[in-house]
């Protein structure tokens, strides 16, 4: 059954899991994959190649190394299906994902975007899944579009979670060289949809990856000036109530920044309403910030730092 849909797969040194995310895509109805060999200095060349010849519905293309936005943006160019969706080549997609999914859009051809279920971080402590409600939301208005980003979509704006009409990218890109470039271009998206939705159906499967920015500690001030930038962009005051469950994951990563590094940032400070807390820590976590103020708060979680740092050094030593 045609499906009208293209994965796009960024490649760069993933030949442990490059088949097995290209065959996971395969177990799903697709009309075309794009593997984009971003200049990988590993076997996915020949990998790709090798796939390429194997199956009519895919397509490599291999050029220089220009990083996971550049890739995608090159794909892009070649997408000639209505919808498309990314897949990142150390993740997979679970069988039968995308076909309810499409069925889903060709039933309600006026939506843009549709968001499924993910596994976040398989593998790691904070392994958990992302769930929704199966809804479709009219957010046509700036007031709507602003509405749904406070909603927590700026917490899981990956891009490969869902399936965009291809349209949408027509006069947009991925910056090259950005980091989290899904937080990044997704607010740009939002400006053009006008109907967004998501779905009970399927799952993405995001597995950990030890050398991915997400867990590179000196490159969350990018992400933080990041929000702050788009959240300047779309109107949204972090220091109203409105925007209380934003404001306290700002506040969650302007921690974690001051923890793991030396860098210098700083984001306004205010009180923070116990209801943005979804469980007991950050109820604990909000109290402290309230009683303390954001300067000895801080203080706090580095001193922790240091006492861990001189704690580990002691088990060395002795």
């Amino acid at each position: 059954m045609k499906t009208d849909l293209t994965v796009i797969i960024p490649i760069y040194k993933t030949e442990k899991t490059l088949n097995r995310c290209i065959e996971s895509v395969l177990r799903n109805a697709v009309d075309e994959i794009i593997l984009v060999d971003d200049g990988s200095p590993d076997n996915c060349p020949i990998i790709c190649d090798n796939w390429g010849k194997k199956d009519s519905r895919i397509s490599v293309i291999h050029k220089e190394n220009g990083g996971l936005s550049d890739a995608r943006n090159e794909g892009l160019k070649r997408v000639k299906t209505k919808y498309v969706t990314f897949v990142d080549s150390d993740d997979e997609v679970a069988p039968d994902t995308y076909m309810p999914l499409i069925n889903l859009l060709t039933e309600n051809p006026h939506i843009d975007i549709i968001e499924y279920p993910a596994q976040i971080h398989i593998g790691l402590k904070d392994e958990h899944r992302l769930t929704f409600h199966d809804d479709i939301t009219d957010i046509s208005s700036l007031e709507q579009k602003k509405q749904i980003w406070l909603n927590d979509l700026f917490a899981h704006s990956y891009a490969c979670n869902k399936i965009y009409q291809t349209k949408l990218f027509h006069d947009i890109s991925f910056k090259k060289g950005a980091l989290f470039e899904d937080v990044l271009i997704t607010p740009y998206l939002l400006k053009k949809v006008n109907y967004y939705a998501t779905s009970s159906k399927g799952l993405y499967l995001y597995h950990s990856n030890s050398t991915g920015i997400t867990l590179n500690f000196t490159n969350l001030p990018q992400l933080l000036q990041a929000q702050l930038q788009i959240c300047k962009d779309m109107g949204i005051d972090i220091m109203s109530r409105e925007a209380d469950r934003l404001y306290l994951s700002l506040v969650n990563t302007y921690i974690d920044i001051c923890r793991h590094t030396n860098i210098s940032t700083n984001i306004p400070y205010r009180r923070i309403s116990f209801s943005s807390a979804q469980n007991a820590k950050e109820r604990i976590k909000i109290l402290m910030y309230n009683v303390l103020g954001q300067k000895f708060f801080i203080k706090i979680f580095v001193l922790l730092r240091h006492l861990m740092i001189v704690m580990v050094l002691a088990n060395i030593l002795y």
